[in-house]
């Protein structure tokens, strides 16, 4: 739910890349967002799903506590492993383990 300019040459992509790494606005970007997602399909139900690595949880449960008959379920994939560290943080969230996920880098062995 970023927005980039797509050209690494433009001095806008690099203001946007800039401001995508600032973690002040990422709460209100996605908040903004998934909200207006939500008010513009007024009738359905929706699962958030996102990762613990920025601030999904907190976010979703912001979106869930404004539009409860809209948020049916979030879905958090835990890379920071916060369901040991801190289950508070995932509470009430549906939570998929990262560990133990290894990827099958043969494919790319260049022999």
């Amino acid at each position: 739910m970023k927005n980039l300019r797509v050209s690494l040459l433009s001095l806008k992509t690099w203001k946007d890349l800039q401001e995508l790494v600032a973690a002040d606005g990422t709460f209100e970007q996605k908040f903004t967002q998934t909200s207006e997602i939500i008010q513009r399909f007024p009738g359905r139900k929706f699962i958030l799903v996102g990762d613990s690595g920025e601030k999904d949880p907190e976010v979703y449960r912001k979106v869930k506590t404004v539009f409860p008959n809209h948020v049916q379920e979030i879905r958090i994939r835990d890379v920071v492993n916060d369901r040991e560290k801190n289950p508070a943080r995932l509470q009430g969230m549906t939570v998929i383990p990262a560990a133990g996920i290894v990827a099958d880098v043969s494919q790319f062995d260049p022999k």
